[in-house]
């Protein structure tokens, strides 16, 4: 409503029906959603919530994007448009993380060493559909309701390693060699981050759900692994 569409409707966790109301009692993380349906959707929550949309056509941030255009192998470069848009990251707003701050989140404000965000080890590849190892390698294996096989962090965030993807703000490019304060990449348009790993990578490949690890999303590609995190800015 209100001037919202979105190119798809996505659907709950890996198996869910596409355009479904979600069941009030799986809670499986949203997924089949693009880059650019994410920001609409957010948007039209903050506009839901009485609150400034994040992400807008104008530099002036008054008008919000409302439309994601579904899978297509253009771009849509012109500075507004929903692959390039203004962002206002101190709107007061819903908006994706950036990748600082995911970072910051899945090792406890940097102070975690371990390799896996709840941890020092690996749980949502071998864990993920069942206790035992060879039948969640194996067999069928889905996504989980949030929260369901692992404990949160020390931050109390459940399932910053593995279940699905999630999207980022920033475009994807090497890191800078300087240290940097919330660090926001601001390469080439098409290519965005995603974090966290999902629940579909093999047991053998356990670096894509290490907090560390960062791998590059087309904003226009929807997948069953992938789906966001809601992230909103503390007022200054």
């Amino acid at each position: 409503g209100n001037g919202y569409e979105f190119g798809n409707l996505g659907r709950e966790g890996s198996q869910g029906t596409i355009g479904a109301e979600p069941d009030s009692n799986m809670y499986h993380p949203v997924t089949n959603i693009s880059w650019r349906d994410a920001i609409v959707w957010l948007n039209a929550y903050s506009e839901m919530q009485g609150l400034d949309p994040v992400y807008c056509k104008d530099s002036g941030m008054t008008v919000p994007i409302k439309q994601s255009v579904a899978w297509s192998g253009d771009l849509f470069t012109e500075k507004g448009s929903q692959d390039n848009p203004y962002i206002n990251l101190d709107s007061d707003g819903y908006r994706l993380p950036t990748e600082g701050e995911w970072q910051y989140a899945a090792t406890d404000r940097g102070e975690n060493g371990a390799d896996f965000a709840a941890g020092n080890y690996q749980f949502w590849v071998r864990d993920l559909s069942a206790s035992d190892y060879d039948y969640a390698l194996f067999n069928y294996i889905e996504t989980k309701k949030v929260g369901q096989l692992t404990s949160p962090n020390e931050l109390e965030i459940f399932d910053m390693s593995g279940n699905v993807r999630e999207l980022c703000v920033d475009y994807f490019e090497p890191y800078p060699f300087e240290a940097q304060d919330d660090y926001i990449g601001q390469g080439g348009i098409g290519m965005r981050v995603v974090r966290g790993g999902s629940w579909l990578d093999p047991d053998v490949q356990r670096y894509p759900i290490q907090s560390g690890f960062r791998q590059s999303f087309e904003q226009y590609l929807t997948e069953d692994t992938t789906g966001f995190r809601v992230a909103r800015s503390m007022p200054r």
